[in-house]
């Protein structure tokens, strides 16, 4: 008995430390080395000058890459080698600095919001976010890394900017104008438009924000949920908004706490993330 009893303490123990492994988050880290002596440094770069970047990637054991990408960001630098891959290990970018103020990203994404094919899944992934990030400066002073954004779920408020990043900076805008309708400029070609917000792709847009002045309430926060009925999805809070798809009863989503008897949601059909308005009274949380 007191055999077996030490044998399930162990297992028990085992098992706990697979939960905490598991839990424990990707590491990134970024070093400048000297060219020439491949001794760390700290200092400015000028245009057209070499470098040599260590990277070191710290994968926990038990953490599981599945949905995870290895993405690389360049503003200012071109790269002469590049071995990285998602697995644990040093490796080293060179390249050149072409313009100032340049700067270097790495990125372990998660993707299992893109690639979820469930409301289930889209709503896991929402809450667990595993990307991680490191950015290098080509300057002497490091800034503090800037949080990454998180996978997006709701359509942005009358009145909000939508941007695209490139995970080092800003390099396009928009506005939303309600409806799912966003306005931008396409260029000298096309001028200014107003189209859908996922005409591009629903990750086109990947963050958004609103001028302090505009808020006027703490943002809502989503939950899962099903539908009671088969219940259309919409650009907007009326029946007088063009369909985007039928959610059939028991339908599982995201949703955010209804206004004015509609909801915000996010649900799966046919195989396509459709993201949209949908009458509260035939959404149940679960």
């Amino acid at each position: 008995m007191k055999k077996l009893t030490c044998i399930l303490a162990v297992m028990l123990m085992l098992c706990l430390c697979t939960i905490a492994y598991a839990a424990d988050p990707v590491t990134l880290d970024i070093t400048a080395l000297d060219y020439q002596t491949g001794k760390a440094v700290s200092k400015t770069y000028v245009n057209n000058e070499l470098f040599l970047l260590k990277v070191d990637i710290g994968i926990p054991r038990f953490f599981d890459l599945t949905d995870m990408e290895l993405i690389i960001d360049l503003d200012g630098v071109e790269l002469d080698t590049n071995d990285l891959r998602l697995e644990a290990g040093t490796y080293y970018l060179s390249g050149i600095v072409t313009d100032q103020p340049a700067a270097l990203r790495i990125t372990v994404k998660d993707k299992a919001y893109d690639n979820a094919t469930t409301a289930e899944e889209l709503y896991n992934a929402l809450q667990q976010d595993r990307t991680v990030s490191k950015t290098y400066y080509f300057n002497a002073a490091q800034p503090a890394e800037q949080p990454i954004a998180k996978n997006p779920v709701v359509i942005p408020k009358t009145g909000d900017l939508v941007f695209r990043h490139n995970g080092i900076r800003i390099y396009h805008v928009g506005a939303y104008v309600g409806g799912g309708k966003v306005i931008e400029s396409m260029g000298r070609d096309d001028g200014v438009v107003c189209r859908d917000i996922n005409a591009s792709g629903t990750g086109y847009w990947n963050r958004y924000g609103r001028l302090d002045l505009l808020w006027d309430e703490v943002p809502a926060k989503p939950y899962y949920a099903a539908t009671t009925g088969n219940v259309w999805i919409r650009q907007g809070p009326s029946t007088s908004y063009a369909k985007l798809g039928m959610a059939e009863k028991g339908t599982k989503l995201i949703a955010l706490p209804p206004v004015n008897g509609w909801s915000v949601v996010t649900a799966i059909i046919d195989g396509k993330v459709i993201s949209g308005y949908s009458s509260a009274k035939y959404i149940k949380e679960v």
